[in-house]
């Protein structure tokens, strides 16, 4: 009878937990929504990003030549404003919110679901993590964009953090090559083939082959919308417009202000950095976030705290790591157990 009634018991709390983790994952979309919603109509460029379909057809304004190359952000993008459209939601101002709206929530969920996958029950401190950048990114007063690819970019980097957790390396360079269409920045992610626990001979030949494909895709892609320089995206509009912009930056940084730089990502960013952590996994969190800042400081604006949401979860996975799951290395669940369960 105690063996009959045991599996029954625990079957009844596993689906309570996951009951619960889904619950608190839709709450996080909701909040992903109203958030981006709220921002959508604050500046014309979420519209023409958002809709750029309707605009071609009404021989609008082009997409700038950093936007191009982000096909597949920009397709997705339109295809939810377009169904919605169709679907007779007016007027056109409430029809960009819900739209951007939606389309931020269906890629928050699939956050979520990639980090259960990959963390189990522990996935909900990384999930929360990833919310309070969100909400930081898209804050009155803070924010006034929101684009097509900053959630997609948030997911493809979830989605390398679990598959780096479990240990799943040979899909990582299908993540990074993935994400390409989407947002570039997947490209820092290739530093991390070099802290993988394998013999220094793999860990190259993972970096040199997804760092030629990459390149190769990226140029075929620039070259596809037209780009003027195949492989660089950014506009530069003076010679030296990088100098210029990292001079704007740092001086952004001295500057005093409530929603200030060191602050980015809700201060997980900054955290990453501060936190006490000599392990391999924690120097590939800082390697990546370290290019990712270096290419920020020269070609974006770092206030615009939305282009820093993809790092969110790398840093909210060292964080947690530390602070709240035992302060042990970060890796993969111990063997023979599923990710976020305890050992009795």
């Amino acid at each position: 009878m105690t063996s009959g009634t045991g599996p029954t018991r625990v079957s009844s709390a596993v689906i309570r937990d996951w009951t619960a983790l889904a619950l608190l994952a839709v709450a996080l979309c909701v909040c992903a929504f109203y958030l981006t919603a709220s921002v959508a109509p604050m500046n014309p460029h979420n519209g023409q990003t958002f809709m750029a379909s309707q605009f071609a057809a009404a021989g609008g304004v082009e997409l700038r030549q950093e936007w191009r190359p982000r096909v597949m952000s920009v397709a997705a993008a339109a295809f939810v404003a377009d169904r919605l459209w169709s679907a007779g939601l007016r007027p056109p101002e409430l029809h960009l919110m819900v739209t951007v709206g939606f389309y931020s929530a269906i890629w928050m969920a699939l956050c979520c679901a990639v980090l259960l996958w990959g963390f189990g029950r522990r996935a909900l401190v990384l999930a929360w993590g990833v919310l309070a950048a969100v909400t930081f990114a898209y804050a009155p007063g803070v924010a006034t964009r929101v684009y097509p690819w900053d959630f997609p970019a948030l997911f493809f980097f979830s989605a390398f953090v679990a598959l780096y957790h479990r240990r799943i390396y040979k899909a990582l360079p299908v993540v990074i090559l993935a994400g390409l269409p989407f947002k570039e920045t997947t490209a820092v992610l290739c530093l991390s083939f070099l802290f993988l626990d394998l013999p220094m001979k793999v860990r190259l030949r993972y970096l040199i082959v997804t760092a030629v494909l990459f390149a190769g895709l990226k140029v075929a892609i620039d070259i596809a919308v037209h780009n003027p320089v195949p492989f660089f995206s950014m506009t530069s509009r003076t010679p030296n417009e990088g100098a210029l912009r990292l001079v704007e930056n740092l001086k952004s940084i001295a500057r005093p202000q409530i929603a200030h730089p060191i602050l980015i990502n809700a201060g997980t960013l900054v955290a990453l950095a501060l936190v006490r952590g000599r392990g391999r996994t924690v120097w590939m969190a800082r390697s990546v976030a370290i290019a990712f800042a270096a290419n920020t400081l020269m070609f974006a604006v770092i206030e615009e705290y939305r282009i820093w949401l993809e790092l969110a979860p790398l840093a909210a996975w060292i964080l947690a790591e530390r602070f709240a799951w035992g302060g042990s290395e970060p890796g993969p669940p111990a063997e023979g157990r599923a990710p976020g369960t305890q050992s009795a």
